[in-house]
């Protein structure tokens, strides 16, 4: 799905930037990592906007993201590495599996 982002701390004083391909909507709160030529900036969404208007074709999404931070270049490790094969292996901490009103 094809989503307008837009940057700022409000919809009134927002930057509009591109629209982005997005396999599932990101939710108020997600990271979003974005990689350019040069770099990658991180921004958080803070809101999300549905425009409904024919049933018959597809809804226009918006969403309102931070001011992004920047990262120093290209050659940073993205906060997402291991979606893109990268395996730097860090250490973990075993959580014990609790019982759950859902089951197991």
């Amino acid at each position: 799905m094809l989503v307008r982002i837009f940057m700022g701390a409000s919809w009134a004083a927002a930057d509009r930037q591109e629209d982005y391909a997005f396999d599932a909507l990101p939710a108020v709160g997600h990271k979003i990592a974005i990689a350019y030529d040069d770099g990658w900036e991180v921004a958080t969404v803070r809101d999300v906007v549905h425009r409904l208007t024919d049933p018959e074709t597809a809804a226009d999404i918006a969403i309102l993201v931070s001011v992004p931070v920047a990262s120093g270049n290209v050659a940073d490790a993205l906060p997402l590495a291991g979606l893109d094969g990268v395996s730097a292996k860090t250490p973990g901490v075993s959580v014990p599996k609790t019982a759950s009103p859902w089951g197991s």
